[in-house]
């Protein structure tokens, strides 16, 4: 073979293998074209079309009294659409000019800018699509700024977003609660969308616990409602190409009314201003919280934002505690409030309620004992069971208690709900319930006669929480029945249709008869209606009340301080109240308690009449 015809031979191998891959190429391309386009199709319109999240409009909370008191309101935010705003080159150049915009328009407001260039690129990263917030609640002046600059500024908006709102602040807030917007990355449905705006989530209170269900019976869904959808087209950069509008709307969440009566909880709050402790009014027949009033408080609309770090702190740190919910979370020893209680557990015991104790001013017990407040005076002299309510004669309750025993007491105790949580349903703590087990725990050491002494009275080895004492004072008033407290009234859904309606719940009953019951009734009325009773300063002209005064001692000299209570309960118009006034670092609980809930009534009520 010629090298002629050699090279000819291989001109016609490279053109045939030539020819042999652009056949194979089209009969691809073909395959693509005709059985894959659909695929493809799919695909590419995945790429482009992007699905954001809507959240829905979190229902309202209201009083028994028909008072908004967690609302939703618009809040108008400064935002830049970035695609609007691109710049031709590289990313820095537009980076660079949206910042330069946000700057000039912070200048206007009078504002310091609080994004920086770092926010600006990490939008661009991760959700190109969606706007930046740049200024955040908006006033009328700065909304008139605002819409001065839209015009010099392409892809500026003043954005009209839903905010959570308490007209109130600090009155109610601990049982209220406050929200947050919630984690994307705890979202089980973060995965269906491209863009995920989260809903606002309940922190704490009312909000946190009927967030997303209400664990009544079979359960109900609660403030959240459920989110909608929209779809957007985006280019390949990720920017907005097209908006493609709502494919699903979003669906408002429930409104909640609790059993609050508006009126009772601002007086409740006006009569605590400046002190530290609570106040609890409670319906006696049937449970229903009336009013709950914690002082000192905080402004839940500060939360709602996402609180800074700065505010977050001096609330944390601040001595008198705003953040803690004294009429829960409070543990305090009782003092002479728990006499009601001892007094039915002697009763039961056999004890005639017109045997007399003389008091001269000190319970020996072995080798010590325990005074009597009125033991530089000489003590009370010979009391009865009602006599020793009405003076709260820490002598004769002492040797009662000592007679009774440590079991009988602890019983009667635990019948009144003490040991144990309310069920309220908000967190709460559960109190010290007495016992030979927990002395050993706390202490190491056995239960002594003066342990029995101490309980008796209120002090040593036991503490209750407010909620705990409005609901046995309660049980006192409508024989003896223990009440689960409750506050969610009703909950009614987006349309206004009731889907749930509260009825009393018995959690225990006292182990007494009426004629007991009768004999204490009628000490804590002479306490409050008797010229020498001990909790006289707490008459008023609206309502007659069966009373007790507490005063307990905490801590050791020169550190002692005493924390006071008041208790009772009252018939106004047909419905029977019970009332607790809890302050820390009070004076007496006839002194300092007492006359609080005087205030309150003659407030309450007064306004009623009015």
């Amino acid at each position: 073979m010629t090298h002629k015809t050699q090279n000819r031979t291989r001109i016609f191998i490279i053109a045939g293998i030539i020819i042999i891959f652009y056949i194979v190429l089209i009969l691809r391309l073909a395959d693509i074209q005709l059985e894959k386009s659909g695929e493809y199709k799919k695909s590419i319109a995945t790429q482009c079309i992007r699905k954001v999240r809507i959240p829905a409009i979190r229902g309202r909370i209201y009083s028994s009294d028909d008072k908004i008191i967690a609302d939703n309101k618009v809040s108008y935010n400064a935002v830049f659409h970035m695609a609007e705003m691109r710049k031709a080159g590289s990313r820095t150049k537009s980076v660079n000019y949206i910042y330069s915009c946000a700057q000039r328009l912070g200048k206007a407001l009078h504002r310091k800018l609080e994004i920086t260039k770092k926010d600006i690129i990490k939008q661009i990263n991760m959700r190109p699509a969606m706007p930046i917030t740049v200024f955040k609640n908006l006033t009328r002046k700065e909304l008139a700024v605002c819409f001065e600059f839209s015009p010099p500024i392409p892809g500026m908006e003043v954005a009209a977003i839903p905010k959570r709102y308490y007209p109130y602040k600090e009155i109610g807030c601990h049982f209220i609660g406050y929200t947050g917007k919630d984690d994307p990355g705890e979202a089980p449905d973060r995965k269906k969308y491209s863009y995920y705006i989260p809903d606002i989530k309940g922190r704490s209170g009312i909000e946190k616990l009927a967030d997303k269900k209400i664990e009544l019976g079979a359960g109900y869904k609660g403030l959240r409602g459920k989110a909608g959808s929209k779809l957007l087209r985006v280019n390949v950069k990720g920017y907005v190409h097209d908006d493609l509008g709502v494919t699903t709307s979003p669906r408002n969440g429930n409104n909640i009314v609790l059993t609050i009566d508006w009126e009772a909880q601002k007086a409740a709050a006006k009569v605590l201003q400046g002190r530290t402790g609570s106040l609890i009014l409670m319906n006696a027949d049937t449970g229903a919280v009336l009013a709950m009033a914690s002082s000192p408080g905080f402004d839940p609309n500060e939360f709602t934002d996402g609180i800074s770090s700065e505010k977050w702190k001096k609330l944390l740190h601040n001595p008198k505690r705003p953040l803690f919910n004294r009429t829960l979370m409070g543990e305090y020893m009782p003092g002479s409030i728990i006499k009601p209680i001892v007094a039915l557990a002697a009763l039961k015991a056999g004890i005639n309620p017109d045997e007399t104790v003389y008091c001269d001013g000190f319970a020996k017990i072995g080798n010590s004992g325990i005074h009597c407040w009125i033991w530089r005076y000489g003590g009370h002299g010979y009391e009865n069971m009602v006599d020793a309510l009405r003076d709260s004669c820490n002598v004769y309750f002492v040797k009662t208690g000592l007679k009774v025993g440590m079991k009988k007491l602890q019983a009667m105790f635990k019948a009144a709900g003490i040991g144990r949580k309310t069920g309220i349903g908000l967190p709460e703590r559960k109190g010290i319930l007495p016992s030979v087990k927990k002395k050993k725990e706390v202490f190491g050491t056995k239960w002594r006669k003066f342990d029995t002494g101490l309980i008796s009275i209120g002090q040593g080895l036991l503490a209750i929480t407010p909620i705990q004492a409005v609901v046995y004072t309660a049980a006192i008033a409508n024989g003896g029945i223990i009440r689960k407290p409750y506050i969610i009234k009703s909950v009614k859904n987006y349309n206004d249709k009731l889907i749930y309606l509260a009825f009393p719940h018995k959690a225990d009953k006292l182990p007494v008869t009426k004629k007991e019951l009768d004999v204490v009734r009628e000490g804590m009325y002479d306490s409050v209606n008797d010229a020498n009773g001990s909790s006289k300063r707490a008459r008023n002209n609206y309502i007659t009340l069966y009373g007790k005064t507490g005063t307990a001692q905490v801590g050791a000299p020169p550190n002692r301080y005493k924390n006071t209570w008041f208790i009772a309960f009252g018939t106004y118009k047909g419905t029977t109240y019970s009332i607790v006034v809890s302050i820390e670092h009070g004076v007496a609980g006839g002194l300092t308690n007492a006359p609080i809930a005087r205030k309150f009534f003659e407030l309450w009520l007064g306004a009623k009449e009015k």
